[in-house]
């Protein structure tokens, strides 16, 4: 029978919290946003847009959602 360390038994206890609370929680559903009350969402890029790297694809992504959901650009 293989025996754990403490701190393999913490880190194991730990995300089985952090998994149990995330299934707690209440998720926010597309009917909560509005054009009144849109969902604020914003890119961080490290680096530069326009060289055709995954960055790229992600502000391209943000700016079809801008165009077709409730949410407020930054």
């Amino acid at each position: 029978m293989p025996r754990f360390s403490v701190g393999q038994t913490f880190v194991a206890l730990f995300l089985a919290a952090n998994l149990w609370a995330s299934a707690a929680l209440p998720v926010a559903h597309a009917a909560d946003y509005s054009k009144e009350h849109p969902l604020k969402v914003a890119l961080v890029v490290h680096g530069f847009l326009g060289d055709k790297s995954f960055m790229d694809s992600a502000a391209a992504g943000l700016e079809k959602a801008k165009a077709e959901l409730p949410v407020d650009v930054k």
